[in-house]
C-alpha cells in the first residue's frame, strides 16, 4: 500500500467529508463530471465516475478507502478494490443513505457493500440499529465541519436602515425535505427580522417571487462569503422534516457559536439540549422560535459553545477508534475485515 487512507466522494465538495478526512488525517479526493444532483445526467456520469474512482485507489493505492453514501453505488469500486487488494473500506454513509426516498431503493446494494465493511459510520444510534441489523459493523461519529475561513469585515447593512435588524440565516440546500413554504410565511408574520436564505434558489424559481421584502436569497455563496453570513447572523435557522438526521448548518452553527433554531426531533432534541430552539416546522411554530431566538440570543450563545466543547470531546473518541482501525490494516497487523463479515 502506498497510502495509509484516502477519502473518496462523489461530490464537488463537500464540507462535511472534507471535515472528516481532516480528522483522520488521510486526503481527500472529489469524484464529479457533468451537473450536480442533476438526474437526467446521472447514467452519463455513472461510468465516468466509476472508472475514476478506479484509477484513483490504482495510482494511490490506500490501505483503507473511505467513502461517502449517497450515492449508493459509491463503495462499489471501493468493495472491489478491497477484494483484489486486501485493503479495507470504511462506509461514511449519511443519514439520507437511508431516510431519503431518492435513495431507499438502494437499500438492498448498500446492505451488501457494507457487509463487506471493516464499519459503517453513522451520526446516530437508530441508524446504527439498522447496520448492524444487517450484519455489519456501525461507528457513531459525527465530525466537526472543517475550520472556517478567518473572517472577513462583517456585512453591511442595505442603504438607509440605522442599524440592522435581527437577522436569521438559514442555510439551505433547498431539498424536499426543507420546509421552505413554511419558513416564507413565517418570514412574513416577522416583517422587522430579516431572513437570509444561503444556496441555489434556482431550483425553486418559484421563490425568488414568493418570498417577502425581509427575505433575501443569497444564491450559492463561496465558502468564505458564505461563513461570512453565518458570523453575521443572530441566530442560524436550519430545518428539516426527517427523523434521524444531523444537520450540517446545525453543526457548522455549533461550530461558530451560533445560537440555533432547530426542528423538534427526537435527535436533534437530544444532540442539542441546549443552546438552540426546537421548533415544529409550521409558519406559527418556526415564528415562535424566532422570538425565542431573539429574546434568549445571549444565553443561546453561551449555552452553545459550552456543548461545542462537548460533542467535540465524543468525536475525538470516536476519531480514535476509526484511526485505530484504519492503522491496524496499515500496519498490517489485522486483517482488512470486519467481524461480522469474517462472521458470515
Amino acid at each position: 500500500f502506498r497510502r495509509r487512507g484516502l477519502m473518496v466522494t462523489w461530490w464537488p465538495y463537500h464540507a462535511y467529508c472534507a471535515g472528516l478526512a481532516r480528522q483522520l488525517d488521510v486526503p481527500a479526493r472529489w469524484v464529479h463530471y457533468l451537473g450536480f444532483q442533476r438526474p437526467l445526467v446521472a447514467p452519463l456520469k455513472l461510468p465516468l465516475q466509476l472508472a475514476r474512482t478506479a484509477w484513483l485507489l490504482g495510482h494511490e493505492r490506500p490501505a483503507v478507502v473511505i467513502v461517502q453514501t449517497p450515492p449508493a453505488y459509491a463503495p462499489v469500486v471501493p468493495v472491489l478494490y478491497a477484494a483484489l487488494t486486501g485493503a479495507g473500506v470504511i462506509i461514511d454513509a449519511h443519514s439520507q443513505t437511508f431516510l431519503s426516498p431518492r435513495w431507499r431503493w438502494a437499500l438492498p446494494l448498500v446492505r451488501r457493500l457494507a457487509r463487506r465493511a471493516l464499519a459503517v459510520l453513522v451520526t446516530n444510534e437508530h441508524l446504527a440499529a439498522t447496520v448492524r441489523a444487517w450484519g455489519a459493523r456501525p461507528i457513531v461519529a459525527v465530525s466537526p465541519p472543517p475550520p472556517p475561513p478567518a473572517p472577513e469585515p462583517p456585512v453591511a447593512p442595505p442603504v438607509g436602515e440605522a442599524s440592522a435588524p435581527f437577522t436569521v440565516v438559514f442555510p439551505c440546500a433547498f431539498e424536499p425535505d426543507e420546509p421552505l413554504e413554511a419558513v416564507l410565511a413565517a418570514a412574513r408574520q416577522l416583517p422587522d427580522v430579516r431572513f437570509v436564505l444561503t444556496g441555489d434558489a434556482g431550483k425553486r424559481p418559484d421563490f425568488q417571487v414568493a418570498a417577502p421584502p425581509n427575505v433575501e436569497l443569497t444564491g450559492y455563496l463561496p465558502r468564505a462569503a458564505f461563513y461570512q453570513r453565518l458570523r453575521a447572523a443572530n441566530a442560524l435557522l436550519v430545518l428539516t422534516t426527517l427523523e434521524h438526521t444531523i444537520l450540517q448548518g446545525a453543526l457548522e452553527g455549533m461550530d461558530l457559536g451560533q445560537p440555533l433554531i432547530v426542528s423538534d426531533t427526537a435527535l436533534l432534541r437530544a444532540y442539542f439540549p441546549c443552546g438552540a430552539v426546537h421548533v415544529p416546522n409550521t409558519p406559527q411554530g418556526i415564528a415562535a422560535g424566532v422570538r425565542a431566538a431573539q429574546a434568549r440570543e445571549s444565553t443561546l450563545r453561551t449555552e452553545i459553545r459550552a456543548l461545542r466543547a462537548e460533542r467535540h470531546a465524543e468525536w475525538e473518541a470516536a476519531r480514535a477508534a476509526i484511526a485505530a482501525l484504519i492503522d491496524r490494516v496499515w500496519t498490517g497487523s489485522a486483517p482488512a475485515r470486519s467481524v461480522e463479515q469474517a462472521a458470515s
